[in-house]
């Protein structure tokens, strides 16, 4: 089960719809969750990496996304 789904534009002047939608994947049984990355170019939508958590993440848990650059 996926959590919400937040977009993170490719850059500051990046069309509407470009760029990467980051979601938290739940294991219901309670096994470690991931972070889903997926690239966006309007309703093209490609995946592009899944980072293993470890840890289980409950489900409804909000995070946000900084950009440290």
């Amino acid at each position: 089960m996926t959590g919400e789904v937040v977009f993170i534009p490719e850059s500051s002047n990046a069309a509407e719809g470009e760029g990467y939608l980051l979601s938290y994947v739940h294991h219901i049984n309670k096994e470690g969750s991931k972070v889903g990355i997926l690239k966006a170019q309007g309703l093209n939508i490609q995946p592009q990496a899944e980072i293993l958590l470890g840890v289980h993440v409950p489900l409804g848990f909000h995070g946000n996304w900084v950009d440290l650059s």
